[in-house]
């Protein structure tokens, strides 16, 4: 919903089951709202949070385009923690999208080149060959949302300090999940292609955050693996690339550069009928 709402409460709908599309009221910190706030300025579009307890991640977010004239956000509440960390996360992303021209607003689509090549990597896995389009989807999604969502943690740490217990909070959660997509069953419907950029991306988020938190246990499962040095080269090329918004697109770029990853993209400006 809008965040145009009084004092410090916020309009939720909810997601699947009996309170789909029913709305609810939350109490949420100043820090918020005004980040709400600045999503929708930046953009001229709402902002619509919606509460889904199927939600397989924490929270994820779609920008407007044509045909969806708002910004929808989703998020999962984590026992114990406040949901604002993840409102404040997702709409870091339309800020900077936002803060860019609008000639240099782009999103990421798949590449005739990536359709092509998920077949042929799934092609001795059938059942996993079945949903190809959703794994290449989210490889892609990956190598977006992990580097930008790393610019906007950092952003939010400098910014929200109120934030930071959650934030260091959820930044657990995922590794955890990190860990499981390394498991000998995850690993055997997998291509070891697919499984080794999944695990770069993987490593890097765990080196960053065994920095920022000064554990160097975070990295210990990827070095068994030897994923670690990939991990950090990864870093380096975040570190390298200067951190405006503008520069978001060539950090991807790199990223890809590194993985492999090039030719199973291309940018779509916002601004296209194609977006």
């Amino acid at each position: 919903m809008n965040s145009g709402s009084e004092g410090g409460v916020l309009q939720i709908e909810g997601e699947n089951g009996r309170d789909s599309g029913k709305q609810t009221t939350m109490t949420f910190l100043p820090c918020t709202k005004e980040v709400i706030g600045r999503a929708e300025e930046l953009s001229g579009k709402p902002v619509r949070i919606v509460e889904d307890p199927s939600l397989a991640m924490i929270s994820r977010h779609r920008l407007a385009r044509r045909q969806m004239p708002t910004h929808i956000l989703w998020y999962r509440n984590v026992s114990g923690l406040s949901p604002d960390y993840s409102i404040c996360f997702e709409c870091g992303f339309i800020i900077r999208t936002y803060l860019n021209p609008s000639d240099q607003r782009f999103g990421l689509a798949p590449s005739h080149d990536a359709s092509k090549e998920i077949r042929s990597l799934l092609r001795r896995f059938p059942e996993a060959s079945k949903v190809w389009d959703l794994i290449r989807d989210t490889v892609l999604m990956h190598l977006y949302s992990v580097p930008i969502g790393l610019r906007v943690d950092e952003w939010l740490s400098g910014n929200y300090p109120q934030l930071r217990s959650d934030q260091v909070a959820c930044a657990q959660i995922q590794l955890r999940n990190n860990l499981l997509a390394m498991s000998p069953e995850d690993r055997r419907w997998l291509p070891e292609k697919l499984f080794k950029w999944n695990t770069a991306i993987n490593a890097a988020f765990a080196v960053y955050w065994a920095e920022s938190l000064d554990d160097s246990s975070i990295v210990r499962p990827f070095q068994s693996l030897g994923f670690v040095p990939q991990g950090e080269a990864l870093i380096r090329t975040f570190r390298r690339v200067g951190n405006a918004p503008t520069e978001d697109c060539r950090l991807v770029d790199a990223w890809a550069a590194e993985l492999g990853l090039s030719e199973w993209y291309q940018w779509v400006s916002l601004n296209s009928r194609h977006w």
